[in-house]
């Protein structure tokens, strides 16, 4: 007898995840509903979700900015299968938020997903 292809899985996980002081302040923005990056002492870059560090030039990124939730979605796709998440289906966008230097990954909102035919 073949082996099923698929198999139904359940995962419930419960974790305590450390933030640090960076993470912790951008976390807090969230639910404060104010989008926070940080600015890079070296180049200027500003990086959403915020860093302590530049990833490009290395240097301390000390200057917290507030950024607008408006952007551009570079790219996207409509998530049916997941273990997590939103109710499914949704989208999950890849955006170039105004005023950064990178790219921010999180849901998109505000979408109608009709039925797949």
């Amino acid at each position: 007898m073949d082996a099923p292809t698929t198999r139904d899985v359940r995962w419930e996980i419960d974790f305590r995840v450390n933030l640090g002081e960076t993470g912790s302040r951008f976390a807090q923005g969230l639910i404060d509903r104010e989008l926070l990056g940080t600015r890079c002492d070296g180049c200027g870059r500003v990086a959403v979700p915020a860093v302590a560090f530049c990833e490009r030039c290395l240097e301390p990124a000390s200057e917290w900015v507030t950024v607008a939730g408006e952007g551009t979605v570079e790219s996207f796709t409509v998530v049916h299968i997941a273990p997590g998440g939103p109710s499914r289906p949704y989208v999950l966008a890849v955006m170039r938020l105004d005023g950064t230097d990178g790219l921010f990954m999180h849901y998109l909102g505000g979408i109608e997903l009709g039925p797949q035919g």
